[in-house]
């Protein structure tokens, strides 16, 4: 039985315990807000004072933390965590300093919250509370606001540029104007109709109580659009860190159509047994990162096309590259521009063009495959018929 007893050294709060054990955290000199303990020996249950003491710190963060705003962001830690203020500044900093002065949001907020699942605070001490989203998350019904709200987990060494990353991608989406929660996506008749027809005729009714129009979604794909290409690049480009776990990413799951033959992978040209879009034109590990920090409701599903184009202006010095976006910012972040009009802008450009992708019905047609061989798997790739409803566009 693994118990958690919280200090922070401002609130002077304790639990007493024997045979501590700490959690792996990265924290800084001095502050540690998080301790699990074992113990094979009898031990005292908490209060129901000690509970309501240690559910406080969650319930009003703004007792117990300081705040700081840099860059036009709004940092808050616990006050034990105070330093890691610098560490998350240091992520999202060259981020915003990208984005033009007079388009920054006014609204951004990084917001500790505390991991406590599985500690001696239970659910039933945060009932009602947007703490309580760590013990069980419904996107219908909890509207957890638009703040980052890391945990107290942070990452050292590559996983410290994941979990940038993952703040990164989170700001990154607001400052171009992307849906932050649920609550951001609202579903039109036609979609929720869309959605609803998959569900068993018995089942409907139910659904619809939460499915229906004008209902929040709990996510929404960004493909295609000019704007995912910039919050990618604008996260991507923060750090040295940020950029290469933006690339191993794009490493692990590539731009392409891969044959699968009989037990291995075989060229293109020969051997088919299937054609596969090697995992699909969006990004899902992208899409789960913010896990990390466990945030439960950032809502933007990021695509592929759009990913490999960021990866591309990195490759070009960050100046030119933040000079041609400021330049157009308006249009490129406009929900209604196409990622392939941020190409031909970028062609326009000197020094800044863009290497069009091939489409993924370009890709085994110039690799030589037959027409017939490939027909089946594109239609239901870009058959509108075929797309999935839930798949509602981000707006």
């Amino acid at each position: 039985m693994f118990i958690a007893s919280l200090a922070l050294l401002s609130g002077g709060i304790a639990l007493l315990r024997s045979g501590a054990r700490s959690l792996a955290v990265a924290a800084t000199s001095g502050a540690l807000a998080l301790l699990v303990v074992a113990g094979s020996a009898q031990v005292r249950a908490p209060t129901v004072a000690q509970r309501s003491a240690l559910a406080a710190l969650l319930v009003h963060p703004e007792r117990y933390q300081v705040c700081q705003t840099r860059t036009g962001v709004r940092y808050c830690a616990y006050r034990g965590y105070a330093g890691w203020i610098d560490r998350w500044a240091a992520a999202v900093t060259p981020l915003m300093s990208r984005v033009p002065a007079e388009a920054r949001p006014r609204d951004i907020q990084i917001v500790q919250t505390l991991s406590v699942y599985g500690s001696d605070v239970s659910e039933a001490d945060l009932q009602g509370t947007r703490a309580a989203a760590q013990f069980g998350y419904n996107e219908f019904t909890d509207d957890l606001g638009s703040a980052v709200t890391p945990a107290n987990q942070w990452g050292r060494g590559k996983y410290q540029g994941q979990d940038e990353l993952a703040m990164d991608l989170i700001v990154a989406a607001q400052s171009v104007g992307l849906p932050r929660r649920p609550q951001d996506v609202r579903l039109t008749a036609a979609e929720a109709r869309g959605i609803l027809a998959g569900y068993d005729p018995s089942e409907r009714a139910d659904a619809a109580k939460q499915i229906h129009a004008g209902g929040a979604w709990g996510y929404c794909t960004s493909v295609g659009q000019a704007r995912a290409a910039v919050a990618l690049w604008l996260a991507a480009q923060a750090t040295s860190r940020t950029e290469a776990a933006f690339r191993a990413v794009l490493v692990g799951d590539p731009y392409r159509i891969t044959v699968v033959g009989t037990g291995s992978d075989t060229d293109i040209r020969s051997g088919i047994d299937e054609l596969n879009v090697f995992g699909g034109p969006m990004l899902g590990e992208l899409e789960g990162l913010p896990y990390r920090l466990q945030i439960f409701n950032f809502v933007v599903q990021w695509g592929k096309a759009e990913a490999f184009y960021a990866e591309q202006l990195l490759d070009r010095p960050p100046g030119e590259v933040s000079e041609a976006l400021t330049k157009n910012w308006e249009l490129l972040t406009r929900p209604s521009t196409t990622t392939n009009q941020l190409v031909q802008l970028m062609q326009l450009v000197q020094l800044m063009s863009l290497r069009p992708l091939p489409s993924y019905e370009e890709q085994p047609q110039r690799a030589g495959v037959a027409p017939d061989r490939i027909r089946n798997v594109i239609q239901n790739m870009t058959d509108p018929s075929n797309a999935d409803p839930s798949l509602v566009p981000c707006r």
